[in-house]
Formats: C-alpha cells, sequence, structure tokens
C-alpha cells in the first residue's frame, strides 16, 4: 500500500511525552490517595486500568482526532453507561437474560459501534466497559462508576493534558471541543 512505518521521535519530544504521561497519572494517583478507601468497600478508586493508553493517546498524539477532548470525555461516558445497562441485563442479580461472557463482547463492540456513528472514537474507552463487565470488584459502584472513576480520572488527564501540551512550542491542544 506503499504506506511507510511511524518513524521514533526526537529525544526531546520523546521527554515530553513521557513527561507529561507522567505528571498526569501522577495527578490521578495523587487525588487516588485523597479517597476514602472504606466508601464502597475500598473499590472507589481513580485507577481505571485505561488511563495509561488514554494518558499515551493525550501525549504521545495531541493533535490525533482520538485525543480531543470531546472525543476522550464522550467515548468514556458511553462507554459506562453501556456497560452499566448491559450488567443489568447479563447479571443474575438483575434480569441475567444475557450470558456474561457475551456481555464481556458486546459491551466494548457497543461502544465501538456509537462511538465511530458519533465521531467520538477514542479506542481506551472501549476498555472501560471491558473491565466493568469482567471485574466483579467494580460492580458495586454501580452507576458511580461512571462518575468516579471514569468521568473525573478523565477530565483530570484531559486538563493535565490541556495544560502540559500547550507549554510545547509547534502544539494547540486541543484542536478542537
Amino acid at each position: 500500500q506503499g504506506t511507510k512505518p511511524v518513524q521514533g521521535k526526537k529525544w526531546s519530544y520523546t521527554a515530553w511525552v513521557a513527561t507529561g504521561s507522567f505528571a498526569g497519572l501522577l495527578f490521578v494517583s495523587g487525588i487516588d490517595l485523597l479517597i476514602p478507601k472504606p466508601y464502597h468497600g475500598g473499590q472507589l478508586t481513580l485507577a481505571v486500568a485505561s488511563q495509561g493508553a488514554v494518558a499515551t493517546i493525550l501525549f504521545a498524539a495531541p493533535t490525533s482526532h482520538f485525543a480531543q477532548p470531546r472525543n476522550v470525555i464522550g467515548a468514556h461516558i458511553i462507554a459506562s453507561v453501556t456497560a452499566i445497562l448491559l450488567d443489568y441485563l447479563s447479571n443474575p442479580f438483575y434480569a441475567g437474560v444475557l450470558p456474561q461472557w457475551i456481555a464481556q463482547a458486546l459491551g466494548p463492540s457497543i461502544v465501538v459501534g456509537i462511538t465511530t456513528r458519533l465521531g467520538l472514537i477514542h479506542p481506551p474507552a472501549a476498555a472501560v466497559a471491558m473491565v466493568y463487565l469482567s471485574q466483579a470488584s467494580v460492580k458495586p459502584l454501580g452507576w458511580l462508576y461512571l462518575a468516579c472513576p471514569v468521568l473525573l480520572s478523565t477530565v483530570m488527564l484531559v486538563v493535565m493534558a490541556l495544560l502540559i501540551n500547550n507549554m510545547r512550542r509547534k502544539i494547540a491542544y486541543p484542536l478542537y471541543w
């Protein structure tokens, strides 16, 4: 197809990316320490596995459509809502009409479909749905999962991306809201 692989970046760019990612994730981790752990049986946390991937996109590819705030935040909202609604159908505590193993595949797939249709593609968001549907430890959070950890940690990373990416020359983040 004639396409060449992506070349490595200069060390100065790499340092900005690594520093930005570290600062963003450190901010999330630091605030996470302030959340009272006895709340919701110790399950309330800002640490979501997909946030490492979010930081990668926000700091290594800030001009990508995937990195724009509307995509990052919108896709995470869609993913959380989708996962929680599917849990109502697959969890034996509720309806239990959909096998759990099907819900685990269906959730991220629905997220990909909806975000594609709406122009809000952000790949790490599909992982948010997978985490909720496959890890029993987060299910007691229910609708709180949408607010904290997902929405709060995602907004925190976007704020850090706004601050750090705009300190770099030749980068204007975001491209659009």
